[in-house]
């Protein structure tokens, strides 16, 4: 039960980190210099591609702890 409550909430972090890293890259001139144009979009959706992931992976681990229906 532990092991699961350490995984839930790194999964909580890391899909919070991963929403402000991408509302930084769209929003503002972070990286600009390095990834400009189609680059940087194909950044984007990589990103948010992995934080869906990580989201369906928390709620399949959430259904396991019987915390989630």
């Amino acid at each position: 039960m532990n092991n699961n409550i350490v995984n839930i909430a790194l999964s909580i972090i890391i899909i919070l980190c991963c929403l402000t890293f991408i509302g930084f890259i769209a929003f503002t001139d972070l990286l600009s210099d390095r990834i400009a144009g189609n680059k940087k979009y194909i950044f984007l959706v990589i990103i948010s591609l992995y934080t869906i992931l990580r989201g369906f992976r928390l709620r399949k681990m959430l259904k396991d702890v019987k915390l989630f229906k």
